[in-house]
């Protein structure tokens, strides 16, 4: 069943309902509402005069801090190139505001109307189209396509299940998968996947996730010292990315771990901040000395728990915990990444529920660099263990001998991108 024809039509009897659907992100905090009109595809900039404009897509905070540092290094070999990089999440653009050289321009990414990517392309011109993971829009693919832009994939991932799916619709997902040249991905588990979707037509190579080299993410030095200074000489651990059925694990863990070591500090930085999914008005109710980041407050000597309830400070609490338990892993949510704890020299833990990073957690397991646990007693004993600093000090070792030999793949998804950037002259 070739059902693309009759999503097209749906779409387009949607437009008139977006509005609405933006009004109501706007109200809860999801839109600027100035960056409102670069989601119709109306610039917020002019073209640069350039030798060569590409398009890069990262969907949001993760993707896009994970290919900025790559992203760097082309505009910095290549004096005429200008990157116009698209991401969703308006979470995502304050970040980028802030870290961005010159030659790489952020704009929201077009929605998925026909219209408002066609003015995008028609404003920036771009020679190519990059995407990262695999974020699969339909419509705004075929008008890519219709436009005459070539496309390809790096950092590409997909899970079983997202597989299965799209396999449902064989045609529709071929022809939506038709556009793309060529496709780097992060593991050979993705690899033959999208070849029995279709993608590229088999022109697909693995080259891990450009994440598992990058440096930890970025944070402000002066806050940072001004962490550990309030922290001083304390152990502490940090709980990331964590989802409502593991926040009760954290905290029992926590609870538990206090009796033998009593000046333990938990930093919990859960996935969603922004929807308040921890009251710290009940961790106070429940007895916990408690400090929170939305509101400005610093550990001291005698917190407990903080709450790290903001966006874009990962990089903060890596650098800050020896132990990080990398959270949607005991929930089945399909884990999170474990590059940037390894990257910072922070030993992990995770749970069972890892099919999105699936063979990179296998590659930190075979060494012993990264501990798998299943309930949240064993997140207890695996957090109790880690608090030795020998014992830590040989998982570190092990993650980082598997970081460093991702270097390869980094260079690989490099090379690739020079090459197609190459083929716009």
């Amino acid at each position: 069943m070739r059902i693309l024809p009759l999503y097209r039509g749906l779409m387009w009897l949607y437009t008139p309902f977006i509005d609405r659907r933006l009004r109501r992100r706007v109200e809860r905090g999801k839109e600027n509402p100035d960056r409102i009109p670069e989601r119709w595809g109306h610039a917020s900039r002019p073209r640069p005069d350039c030798a060569r404009l590409i398009w890069v897509h990262a969907a949001s905070v993760g993707e896009s801090l994970a290919i900025v540092r790559l992203l760097e290094e082309l505009v910095k070999a290549d004096s005429g190139l200008v990157i116009v990089l698209t991401t969703t999440t308006r979470s995502s653009a304050d970040i980028l505001a802030k870290r961005l050289p010159e030659r790489i321009i952020h704009q929201m990414f077009p929605l998925e109307n026909a219209g408002s990517v066609a003015r995008f392309l028609a404003h920036w011109r771009p020679q190519l189209a990059v995407w990262t993971e695999s974020e699969l829009w339909p419509l705004i693919l075929h008008t890519i396509h219709r436009s005459a832009v070539p496309i390809v994939m790096v950092n590409g991932l997909i899970s079983e299940r997202s597989t299965t799916t799209y396999g449902r619709f064989p045609d529709s997902t071929r022809a939506i998968l038709q556009p793309f040249r060529a496709a780097l991905v992060q593991d050979a588990a993705s690899r033959e996947r999208f070849g029995r979707l279709g993608l590229a037509d088999g022109n697909i190579q693995v080259a891990g996730s450009v994440k598992e080299h990058n440096d930890p993410p970025p944070c402000d030095e002066a806050e940072l010292a001004a962490f550990r200074a309030a922290i001083g000489d304390r152990p502490v651990w940090l709980a990331a990315s964590t989802h409502d059925g593991e926040f009760q694990m954290v905290e029992a863990t926590h609870r538990s771990l206090l009796a033998d070591h009593p000046d333990l500090l938990l930093i919990h930085a859960p996935r969603h901040p922004d929807q308040n999914e921890i009251d710290p008005a009940r961790l106070v109710s429940d007895g916990w000395r408690v400090a929170t980041r939305s509101a400005g407050e610093m550990p001291d000597q005698s917190t407990q728990y903080y709450l790290a309830n903001s966006f874009g400070e990962m990089g903060l609490w890596v650098r800050l915990a020896s132990i990080t338990f990398v959270g949607g892993s005991l929930v089945p949510i399909m884990g999170h990444n474990p590059f940037e704890p390894v990257a910072a020299g922070s030993a992990v833990i995770h749970g069972w529920s890892v099919d999105n990073f699936a063979a990179a957690y296998a590659r930190y397991g075979d060494v012993g660099g990264a501990w798998q646990v299943d309930t949240g007693d064993n997140l207890t004993e695996a957090v109790r263990w880690l608090l030795d600093d020998d014992r830590r000090a040989v998982q570190v070792a092990a993650a980082q001998s598997v970081r460093a030999r991702a270097r390869e793949g980094y260079e690989m998804t490099r090379a690739f991108l020079v090459d197609w950037i190459g083929r716009t002259d």
